[in-house]
């Protein structure tokens, strides 16, 4: 008659356990500090010229790995209008930062100067401006590509929302 001994377990199902708490504790830290973030970035003139965007992008539409970072946890993508660009990060964590991309075109028939751009940024997030020639200058029909570098900072609170935006003024050349 046989007796019914306990089973062991193999040391080596043992081990693959293990690492699979150990990787479901890795997600559930990055998902517990994601913060939410969106912006904009905005057109603006002083008269009545006709500035477009013509396209938007960012450097971490969620296919892969975060830019300069070993995981995929965020994301950050952007939605065009030609008079605004909305940028939205997802599962955005301290220190994940991505790349903001606007290509603007000058559809006015005169010369236009940017005059300044106008960020509101809160204290959780940093937006690097492009380096801007003082007076970028858009001939009719010229067109110029824009980079923003957004941050995420330390001090983003777990699961928080936070909202930006980027105003980009401009004012026609009198010669």
């Amino acid at each position: 008659m046989e007796t019914n001994k306990p089973r062991r377990i193999s040391p080596i199902i043992t081990a693959f356990l293990s690492m699979g708490m150990v990787t479901l504790f890795i997600i559930v830290f990055f998902n517990a500090n994601s913060a939410y973030a969106s912006g904009l970035v905005r057109v603006s003139s002083n008269k009545f010229l006709d500035i477009k965007f013509t396209s938007a992008s960012t450097n971490d539409p969620g296919t892969g790995i975060d830019p300069g970072q070993a995981v995929h946890v965020g994301q950050c993508t952007a939605m065009l209008d030609e008079k605004r660009v909305d940028f939205t990060v997802y599962n955005g964590y301290p220190s994940y930062q991505c790349t903001l991309s606007v290509r603007l075109k000058n559809m006015s028939e005169q010369t236009v100067r940017l005059q300044r751009v106008a960020p509101d940024i809160p204290d959780e997030l940093v937006v690097a401006q492009p380096d801007l020639p003082d007076g970028l200058v858009l001939q009719p029909e010229e067109e110029v590509t824009l980079e923003f570098v957004l941050r995420i900072q330390q001090n983003a609170a777990e699961n928080a929302k936070y909202r930006f935006s980027i105003q980009l003024i401009f004012e026609d050349l009198i010669d």
